[in-house]
């Protein structure tokens, strides 16, 4: 997974955070394949960010997806 680049936080988005989904929670949450996820993000379908050592997705970026599919 060294190869996904993610988005780093800096101090000038600090203030705007906004839920975040883990890549677990999120195919759960939707069910779908894990996996899929990970494709997406690598094809960056899909933004997320490591924060702490985690991946995570923000909820923005989940109603884009949501909306796509409607």
């Amino acid at each position: 997974m060294q190869d996904i680049i993610f988005d780093e936080f800096d101090k000038a988005t600090l203030g705007k955070l906004q839920d975040h989904y883990s890549v677990k929670s999120l195919a759960k949450k939707y069910e779908l394949n894990e996996k899929t996820l990970w494709k997406w993000i690598r094809a960056g379908r899909l933004k997320a960010h490591k924060i702490g050592g985690s991946v995570r997705i923000p909820k923005s970026e989940v109603l884009k997806l949501v909306e796509d599919w409607m």
